[in-house]
């Protein structure tokens, strides 16, 4: 079976759950809960199907690790999107000792248009992000409290409030 199909089939069975389960719960908050773990089921289904169909999955196996190993990490699903939205940066072409594409630069020379992508899912995510730690602030009184000593995208220690 292709791993694309396989990965809808995941997407359509975690979809189908988190509404049972917020209709027998009564909690909308499934979602939440899934989605540190369904990317990283994505991510290991490309990686076995590559493995498995004898080709050079490097570049899949080591996101895999890395996207499991972020997943376990302090920073769970905001790490795993970032990995998963980052285009990349600068595309390295033989015919260029700057390691760009002379075909892709743009006047000037020095970043591959291909970047623009990054940066918008990047700041589409900070916005969300934003957006998303409003709500649970108006919703939850404490969420306060825990915005001041908690660092919003980079995993740091917890702060300290005099």
């Amino acid at each position: 079976m292709h791993p694309l199909l396989v990965v809808i089939i995941v997407a359509a069975v975690a979809a189908v759950f988190c509404w049972i389960a917020s209709l027998v719960t009564e909690d909308t908050s499934w979602v939440d809960r899934l989605w540190s773990i369904v990317p990283v089921i994505y991510v290991w289904i490309f990686a076995i199907a590559g493995l498995a169909d004898g080709a050079d999955a490097t570049r899949l196996v080591v996101m895999a690790l890395l996207v499991t190993a972020c997943r376990r990490s302090a920073c769970g699903t905001r790490c795993s999107r970032c990995f998963s939205s980052r285009s990349s940066w600068a595309r390295p072409s033989p015919t260029s000792s700057s390691g760009i594409s002379t075909s892709a630069r743009p006047a000037g020379g020095v970043i591959n248009p291909g970047i623009i992508g990054a940066v918008l899912l990047t700041l589409l995510f900070l916005g969300s992000t934003v957006f998303t730690e409003s709500i649970s602030a108006a919703k939850h009184p404490a969420y306060a409290e825990y915005r001041r000593t908690t660092s919003m995208l980079v995993p740091l220690p917890r702060r300290r409030v005099s």
